[in-house]
């Protein structure tokens, strides 16, 4: 029997144990190879995406092609991203019947310019969770959507809502570019091979349009600094931010602060758009020539 069946027939933790054995293959759990076994979450997966036959999709982190197996069965291309050279070529081997749709890129997603695509959907390698938001937020044109599964931790900060323990700067950066719902709250780890140690969630993100602002370095920069301390003070969470930007100013700046909004609030029970009105008005107020 072909070893693709299993995965038609969706038995998959036998399609791990074959392809292991075939390859004799050594997991790297330091880089997140943690395979999906449960074919009900790739239905999930699947269904959320809302795949159609011209779909583009990019998927991070190909595995033994599990996921990539059923994206190509819904979708018209797969491009799939595997730093690992022997997964990547055993996927080319045995997924050889679907060479036109699958193109397997032995790069690191992270670094490298992207193809055209529609949608992003993986179970992303956990080290990379929030490198990866960075990464789609900077792309000149976002995806559709994403559907990802992370590890739960992460994910409840990625879709806290303000004034709740989780909410942080992980809740507010990718908020501007993808509205958030959680899917799936709570994966076991029974639900991969080999088992993580956490737990899993999946989430989906639809597009949104974000004000070009929040794209640059400085705007970062200054949640970076404003989250420092997300239970303080505004004001004092942006002393350094001051000190650092306006250099000779900064003191003179800093004491003009508390004319500003919010500026007594705390960064935890701020929504994205006091944020932003934050940073604007710190812009028009204080000029850096």
């Amino acid at each position: 029997m072909k070893v693709l069946n299993l995965l038609e027939s969706g038995d998959l933790r036998q399609f791990v144990r074959e392809i292991s054995d075939k390859y004799a293959l050594r997991i790297r759990r330091s880089i997140g190879q943690h395979f999906m076994i449960d074919k009900g979450l790739i239905d999930l997966l699947i269904l959320n995406s809302e795949l159609k036959s011209d779909d583009i999709i990019i998927e991070i982190g190909t595995g033994i092609g599990i996921l990539t197996y059923f994206l190509l069965k819904n979708c018209k291309k797969v491009y799939s991203y595997e730093i690992d050279p022997l997964l990547a070529s055993l996927v080319r081997k045995e997924f050889i019947e679907f060479d036109k749709k699958l193109d397997i890129i032995s790069e690191d997603f992270l670094k490298t310019e992207l193809p055209f695509h529609h949608k992003i959907v993986s179970n992303l390698p956990y080290n990379i969770s929030s490198p990866f938001f960075h990464r789609i937020s900077v792309l000149k044109q976002s995806p559709e959507l994403i559907v990802v599964t992370l590890q739960r931790e992460f994910a409840k900060h990625l879709c806290a809502a303000p004034a709740t323990s989780n909410y942080s700067k992980i809740s507010v950066y990718p908020s501007y570019f993808f509205k958030f719902r959680t899917i799936i709250e709570d994966i076991s780890p029974h639900s991969f091979y080999p088992s993580p140690k956490v737990y899993s969630s999946i989430i989906r993100g639809d597009c949104l349009s974000p004000p070009d602002v929040v794209k640059t370095a400085d705007y970062i920069n200054f949640l970076n600094h404003l989250f420092c301390r997300k239970h303080k003070k505004v004001k004092n969470n942006l002393k350094p931010y001051f000190k650092e930007k306006y250099s000779f100013k900064w003191k003179n700046y800093y004491s003009r602060l508390d004319e500003l909004e919010n500026m007594e609030s705390q960064p935890i029970n701020l929504d994205r758009e006091e944020i932003l009105l934050i940073y604007n008005d710190i812009r028009k107020n204080f000029p850096e020539n």
